[in-house]
């Protein structure tokens, strides 16, 4: 059942599909503005609407260290 999910979101990669901005809370730090995808079904395994990519997951890593380094709490995804 999974699979099948994977190849979909890895087809939906390639194509374009609409955004929804949203904030991510990771302890007391916080990213404004990150993009989540919307699935291609509109629902996902766990019924969840929308999920991260592997790029965006990637970028908040960076952010959140970034953040933790130089002592940030409040960050705009748009602006790394």
């Amino acid at each position: 059942m999974a699979l099948g999910y994977l190849d979909k979101l890895m087809k939906a990669e390639n194509e374009e599909f609409p955004t929804v901005l949203k904030t991510i809370h990771n302890g007391n730090l916080t990213v404004i503005n990150v993009p989540h995808e919307l699935y291609p079904d509109g629902i996902g395994p766990d019924g969840e609407k929308e999920y991260l990519s592997g790029a965006v997951v990637y970028k908040l890593s960076k952010i959140f260290k970034h953040m933790l380094e130089h002592k940030i709490r409040y960050f705009d995804f748009n602006d790394f």
